[in-house]
């Protein structure tokens, strides 16, 4: 199983931080967030890691090559400002028509929620769901999803009123997503279109850790909380 990163973003929730450094090598509990990510997905049996560079991509890349040598595939999205489902098209070449873990690079998160869920994925679109998450700094801008009774996500979104999970920034995905992905700027809206489709899976990741850093304030908190790092 193969797994992709996705790293471009600008993180303009982290600034000023990111006005000199990009977020995926903001340090956490003594390492860049990417380090973490990279770590769980390895730990979870996943054999080959790609990782999408955006904003400040020379300086990702740099620490990449510098840490990881030949064992991550790294690629660059000059269109990164468009949003993060063209970062996932960028990541199309390299995946060459394998399933994949989708995983963004500020969700930290145990090997055991991506382990547990490759042991019972069975190549439909599936996203990992918390519905008792334990560790949000901000559980009011987490986003939202409601599961329907057959286990596929009905609706996705920070606005939801009716919810029964929030989305844990990790997926597994065949490759068949990618002829339809570049009808869509953020990979939201793609989820979404999946969702109308009855064709996005829920994975019940309840009790399995995780954080979402999305803010300084929530990187302050998750080292109050983040045992499992």
């Amino acid at each position: 199983m193969k797994a992709v990163i996705l790293a471009a973003g600008r993180g303009e929730r982290m600034k000023p931080y990111t006005d000199y450094v990009p977020k995926p090598l903001l340090r956490f509990k003594g390492k860049p967030l990417v380090d973490h990510v990279v770590s769980a997905l390895w730990s979870s049996g996943v054999e080959r890691v790609l990782v999408v560079t955006g904003y400040m991509g020379d300086a990702v890349g740099r620490h990449l090559a510098r840490t990881y040598g030949e064992e991550i595939d790294v690629v660059h999205n000059p269109g990164w400002a468009t949003g993060n489902a063209s970062s996932l098209m960028a990541a199309r070449r390299l995946v060459a028509g394998d399933d994949f873990v989708l995983s963004m690079c500020d969700h930290i998160y145990s090997s055991e929620l991506v382990s547990d869920a490759l042991a019972v994925y069975a190549g439909e679109p599936t996203l990992c769901v918390d519905r008792e998450p334990l560790h949000l700094n901000d559980l009011g801008d987490a986003t939202k999803v409601r599961v329907d009774d057959e286990g596929y996500v009905k609706a996705i979104g920070k606005g939801l009123r009716k919810w029964n999970a929030v989305d844990t920034g990790v997926f597994i995905l065949p490759a068949t997503v990618f002829k339809v992905g570049d009808s869509y700027g953020e990979l939201s809206d793609l989820m979404g279109a999946l969702c109308g489709e009855k064709l996005l899976r829920a994975f019940d990741a309840t009790g399995s850790p995780w954080i979402d850093l999305d803010t300084a304030d929530d990187l302050a908190s998750a080292l109050e909380v983040a045992y499992w790092v």
